[in-house]
């Protein structure tokens, strides 16, 4: 809650001409919370701390067995920013997000689809009990480098691509696809990473932003089929 109104009160700043205002502020913020960071999960700590810690380095051991279940895994959102960006994880970031592409399939299956995906993560070991339990699609896998790995579900269907919460068929498969290699990982990337960026983020996707609030109620909304059912295994 915090982290989203200090958002909005960055709008307003910015709408009457009072953003160096508003920075001066923020700055004050940062400093009193240090190590500690504002974001939409809480008050804790981000990859900014993590010093001399390689994230896509341990990303890609921590993805590893999760690869090996057999479906490609894809950067995507803040962690697919930092590289395109700088190559580096954004420093006011708290967790990783990837997509997991099930395939071609009808928007009408995938609830079952990924719920069977969790299934087997949970089956071999990959994800906690307190994960396996939680009803919403997001997968949190728990790692021992100190982030929070979320896997989210991406599919295509009739030359659409479709990945949660960003996109349901607004995406051309081709801005994603045939997907490319990331460093020598088995981790993919989109074959147009900055388009997919620009749809998820906005126009303004090259300029950093610690305050950036996904709009998560529409979001909701327009992914009703898969925000409904019960993925808790």
């Amino acid at each position: 809650m915090t982290h989203l109104r200090l958002s909005q009160m960055e709008k307003r700043f910015i709408a009457t001409g009072q953003g160096a205002r508003f920075d001066a502020f923020f700055d004050v913020i940062k400093q009193l919370l240090a190590p500690e960071c504002i974001t939409p999960h809480g008050y804790i700590k981000t990859f900014s701390s993590m010093t001399g810690v390689d994230v896509f380095g341990g990303l890609a051991s921590q993805l590893s067995p999760i690869l090996d279940i057999g479906n490609p895994v894809i950067l995507y959102s803040g962690i697919l920013l930092g590289h395109v960006r700088e190559d580096v994880a954004i420093g006011h970031d708290d967790d990783v997000d990837v997509a997991v592409f099930l395939g071609e399939h009808r928007y009408e299956v995938i609830p079952n689809r990924w719920y069977a995906y969790k299934k087997a993560l949970f089956e071999n070991g990959l994800i906690s009990e307190k994960s396996a339990s939680i009803k919403t699609p997001v997968i949190k896998v728990d790692t021992d480098i100190g982030m929070t790995i979320d896997l989210f579900p991406a599919w295509s269907s009739e030359g659409r691509f479709s990945v949660y919460p960003y996109s349901l068929g607004e995406l051309t498969n081709g801005m994603i696809l045939p997907l490319q290699g990331f460093r020598t990982t088995r981790i993919m990337l989109p074959s147009d990473s900055e388009a997919f960026l620009e749809h998820c983020c906005g126009e303004t996707w090259r300029v950093p932003d610690p305050l950036f609030h996904f709009d998560w109620e529409n979001a909701y909304h327009k992914f009703e089929l898969l925000v409904g059912h019960d993925f808790s295994v």
